[in-house]
């Protein structure tokens, strides 16, 4: 606890972004990304983008909600109509304050186009710091095998009820998670006693929303001719399963693409 919030009270000042990471667009089959990150106050959420071999500046605004528990404010900026395997840079702030440039590369246009990703999870710790001491160092090894995005199979903390075990995941990927798209799914140990979106997980990460619940939960992706869902195998149970299942039929149905996949936390097979 004593290391944890030593981390808080480390925080950057005011105004400084931290903590930036990345998601996927919105819209189905969308080429834009979404941009999140922290302050310690309010303050404009802006995200300036450019190609990566050069070029002017393009500004995109977003909102921001508070993080009650920690006393911090959760910024996402939404940008769309990016070109298809295009490098871009970007710097997200106020205007003024802004974080270092980070670089991504959108997904492909081209069915064939061949890419990388990477499948992690259970990064929790066995005691009350949130992520493992191993995270850092593994998600780094795997980003340098180049992955277009990481696919996390749930549990990436300990109790999801505990903010701070949710900062500290978010320290321990700084700048990581700024450059490749992170497409996480909830575990039952990330899962809170609040729901939607006033839950941790929620909060922190910019997610697609289902249809159904207009949360996000679950939600699903399209990434080339890559149909990508995740399932809540933690919030969703009983009668909340079988209409998580029918929305999977549907989307599956409505946006077809040669390859699928569908991740949740709890294996089929133990």
């Amino acid at each position: 606890i004593a290391l944890a919030l030593a981390l808080l009270t480390a925080s950057p000042a005011a105004a400084d972004p931290f903590q930036p990471r990345l998601g996927l667009g919105q819209a189905p089959g969308s080429r834009g990304v979404t941009v999140t990150w922290n302050t310690v106050t309010p303050e404009a959420s802006i995200v300036r983008i450019r190609p990566a071999e050069g070029g002017d500046w393009a500004t995109h605004e977003g909102s921001s909600e508070e993080w009650e528990p920690v006393g911090h404010w959760v910024h996402s900026v939404e940008v769309e109509g990016l070109s298809p395997w295009t490098a871009y840079t970007y710097k997200a702030g106020d205007g003024q304050r802004m974080s270092d440039e980070f670089t991504f590369r959108t997904a492909p246009e081209n069915p064939c186009t061949p890419f990388r990703f990477a499948a992690l999870g259970d990064e929790r710790s066995q005691d009350d710091f949130g992520p493992d001491r191993n995270w850092a160092p593994i998600l780094t090894e795997s980003l340098g095998a180049g992955p277009s995005f990481v696919i996390n199979g749930g549990d990436l903390v300990n109790e999801g009820t505990e903010h701070i075990q949710w900062f500290n995941w978010l320290d321990a990927t700084d700048s990581l998670f700024a450059q490749v798209v992170h497409l996480p799914t909830i575990g039952n140990h990330d899962d809170d006693q609040v729901e939607g979106d006033g839950a941790h997980y929620n909060t922190i990460f910019t997610l697609p929303r289902n249809d159904v619940l207009g949360s996000e939960d679950y939600w699903f992706a399209v990434y080339g001719d890559l149909f990508i869902a995740a399932l809540s195998t933690a919030t969703a149970r009983g009668d909340a399963f079988a209409e998580q299942a029918d929305w999977l039929d549907r989307m599956l149905t409505e946006h077809p693409r040669r390859w699928k996949i569908v991740f949740f936390h709890h294996p089929v097979y133990t």
